[in-house]
């Protein structure tokens, strides 16, 4: 005679488990929904570029090295928009004693840039008489480009 077996027991993981997977749907939905709607997810599935602002000197190679003291030198930039619409960027040019670290405003201004293009940006700067300088061209938006030159002897 052979004995019954026993009725199977439900083991309490099925319920815990869906609960879980219920817990991490909801969790993804609620993270997704905001970038759908904001358009974020969109841009990273079409793996668009972010809209920033660029800054470079327009001739590198020809940047002063020296300067006559106390005179002045003009530097030239290329500011590109990388924005989906026109920006008026603001920027300062500072000039920066490099033995003492102190520092001084040149300049600051706008400069109007429309939306995917570039623009050039002329500054001139006042230089001091006997110090070695770095001078900075820096956008409000955070680029910022420098160069470091010494006075003539």
């Amino acid at each position: 005679m052979s004995t019954p077996a026993p009725p199977a027991r439900r083991s309490p993981a099925p319920p815990l488990l869906a609960a879980g997977t219920a817990l991490l749907a909801l969790l993804l939905v609620v993270l997704l929904v905001p970038q759908l709607r904001a358009g974020g997810w969109r841009d990273w599935v079409e793996h668009r570029p972010a809209e920033f602002s660029e800054l470079a000197f327009s001739d590198p190679e020809g940047l002063p090295e020296s300067f006559a003291p106390g005179s002045a030198v003009t530097l030239t930039a290329e500011v590109t928009n990388h924005r989906s619409t026109a920006r008026t960027l603001e920027y300062t040019v500072t000039v920066t004693d490099r033995a003492t670290g102190a520092r001084r405003t040149d300049s600051t201004g706008r400069l109007e840039v429309a939306a995917g293009a570039g623009a050039p940006l002329a500054v001139r700067v006042a230089l001091p008489e006997h110090e070695p300088v770095r001078v900075a061209l820096q956008l409000a938006d955070g680029p910022v480009v420098e160069v470091l030159m010494d006075p003539r002897r």
